[in-house]
């Protein structure tokens, strides 16, 4: 995979012009930066961890050095808007500016020196109001005095402080590996939500004997991500996964905590569990939220970093361990619905748990994932080298794919299997009807106690699309419920409604929304994702915000919920600031 490209925003090192520069050739040696900005003749740098363009952030006007606030965001945002973006950028806090000295630099100004004056600062407020480089990760670098600016350096949104003069290759390193967005080269993702997510999962990597839960949909790669982190980790011992669906409760302590001679019928011998196989590594529980009560009671001491114990079956004694737990779930109510123990989820960290963004939310890696997917098949298959058509392409980044990264590499591997003569890719080949995987997953046995109980008669146990589900709704029968199980069906009916009808709105939201220099990540519209759901082509913008503020109100509790995803909050927002208009013309003007 390619290096790391950094960007180095310093007056002195990004002064440079034509010939060599010294001082910023003694930096990249230094840091192990290679220089790959252009303006000078560089030195090679010995296994680089990462490139470097270095950017000055000033201009010349009529003999006089002055700093270029504009440029150095417009900069910015042509190396942030599409990927491979910065994934660290490293600002300097002093900048002199004033008359050009013979030596090409500024003579300086003695404001340029104020603390509260340093441009460095000045440019991390624009860029921490700049919505579009909200998640741009940025490190101050400089031998300034910091005392008097230590409040605005965490105000403005700074990651972290470094003494320009005592960074190494190594200290380097680990500024990256701590605040950069680096891309993977097994977890394929270029997107902002994605490496934000891989970069909160190096940094819980690094607590060592620690708890890690890691919440996603079905098929988002929950395994892969635990996998990174135990790769990231730096720990000696080994990965060891414990896989808990369909095993039964009995066999589950058993494989976790393994057992001695005669601990029951059947154990002629002694054998260790997968925690202690663990050992100096990384255990790795799934299906983490189906963990059987029983067997939730003998997880505490093991999660508790404090302890760390493990007891064979049979065993007289526990065993102290250090292992770096992780756990993965794909339910994210775990403290409400009665499954899980409360004092284990503290354990297990749910108030910071990792959440894997689902595919519908990294829309932007789909054409990397699809060509990814693409390469690893033909391989495979042994067919024929090909490229999608641009149709194709477009309507892979339009579906839903509620499934998520698993559904969109089924969908690939069979239009690969079934077409392996062809060089050309088209929507035609990419068959729904082959996806294995399916949102609508049944229910978990024990769960949704208190729900109407609805007979389905000869429909769809797992509905792929919303004609299935549709077809499901229509071919279920309620005439032989109990009266007892009719008790309060009808609000419980209303919110799962408001829920569909909101998880619906936002699929709209998502699949109209229009990338903007404001909103490169895509910018949200309720008059035109109203009208897709409606097919009303009519339909005016106010009444779409009536639509909108009527479905919110369908159920409080839901819409409480819902309003937690920005995108809904937006729309929302935007509903109730727009004024009902006396025509259908003025309905729609500035409605977004």
């Amino acid at each position: 995979m390619a290096l790391a490209r950094v960007l180095v925003i310093d007056d002195d090192l990004g002064g440079a012009t034509g010939g060599r520069s010294r001082q910023r050739e003694d930096f990249c040696l230094a840091t192990g930066l290679s220089d790959v900005t252009g303006d000078v003749v560089v030195e090679h740098i010995p296994d680089p961890i990462a490139e470097a363009v270095f950017l000055r952030g000033q201009r010349i006007s009529s003999g006089s050095i002055e700093n270029d606030l504009d440029g150095i965001l417009g900069f910015l945002r042509d190396g942030w808007r599409q990927a491979p973006r910065w994934p660290l950028v490293l600002v300097d806090l002093h900048f002199r500016t004033g008359r050009t000295t013979v030596s090409g630099t500024a003579e300086g100004r003695l404001e340029d020196r104020l603390p509260e004056e340093y441009f460095g600062l000045k440019l991390l407020e624009r860029i921490g109001s700049d919505s579009g480089l909200k998640d741009l990760p940025i490190v101050v670098l400089s031998s300034m005095d910091r005392n008097r600016i230590e409040r605005h350096l965490s105000d403005l949104g700074a990651l972290d402080f470094r003494d320009k003069s005592l960074l190494t290759k190594e200290s380097m390193g680990a500024l990256l590996e701590e605040h950069g967005l680096l891309e993977d080269d097994v977890i394929v993702g270029r997107s902002v939500a994605m490496l934000r997510c891989l970069r909160s999962a190096r940094r819980r990597s690094k607590l060592g004997n620690d708890n890690v839960l890691v919440l996603g949909e079905t098929g988002t790669g929950k395994e892969l991500l635990a996998r990174y982190i135990h790769r990231t980790s730096g720990r000696e011992g080994q990965y060891v996964p414990l896989f808990t669906q369909g095993v039964p409760e009995t066999l589950i302590e058993d494989r976790l905590f393994g057992h001695v001679k005669g601990a029951y019928a059947g154990a002629d011998k002694s054998a260790p569990g997968a925690a202690e196989l663990a050992q100096q590594g990384t255990l790795f529980i799934d299906e983490f939220g189906d963990m059987p009560m029983a067997v939730q009671t003998k997880l505490l001491r093991l999660l508790d970093k404090n302890i760390r114990e493990s007891q064979r079956l049979g065993a007289p004694m526990p065993k102290r361990l250090d292992v770096l737990v992780v756990m993965a779930t794909g339910v994210s109510s775990l403290m409400t619905d009665g499954s899980m123990r409360r004092d284990l989820m503290f354990r297990a960290h749910l108030d910071s748990a990792l959440e894997i963004p689902p595919l519908r939310e990294r829309k932007e890696d789909i054409p990397i994932l699809s060509r990814h997917f693409l390469r690893k098949y033909e391989a495979r298959f042994n067919a024929e080298p090909r490229i999608f058509t641009e149709e194709a392409l477009e309507w892979l980044c339009l579906r839903p794919w509620p499934g998520n990264v698993r559904e969109l590499e089924r969908t690939i591997e069979q239009a690969v299997f079934n077409h392996r003569g062809l060089r050309v890719l088209s929507v035609s080949h990419l068959d729904l009807d082959a996806i294995a995987s399916s949102p609508w997953d049944s229910p978990r046995k024990g769960k949704g106690a208190g729900s109407p109980r609805i007979a389905a008669v000869e429909s769809p146990s797992q509905p792929g699309t919303l004609q299935d589900l549709w077809e499901a709704l229509k071919a279920v029968s309620v005439s032989e419920v109990s009266p007892s199980e009719l008790t309060g069906s009808l609000e419980s009916l209303q919110e799962r409604y408001a829920d569909l009808a909101l998880r619906l709105f936002k699929a709209a939201l998502v699949a109209t929304s229009r990338s903007t220099v404001a909103h490169p990540e895509g910018e949200i519209f309720i008059h035109p994702a109203m009208k897709l759901l409606t097919g009303d082509s009519s339909l005016t913008a106010s009444k779409a915000a009536d639509r909108v503020k009527k479905m919110f109100a369908a159920s409080p509790a839901i819409s409480a919920a819902m309003l937690q995803d920005p995108a809904l909050k937006t729309a929302y927002d935007t509903a109730l600031r727009l004024r009902p208009q006396r025509s259908s013309r003025a309905g729609s003007k500035g409605v977004s």
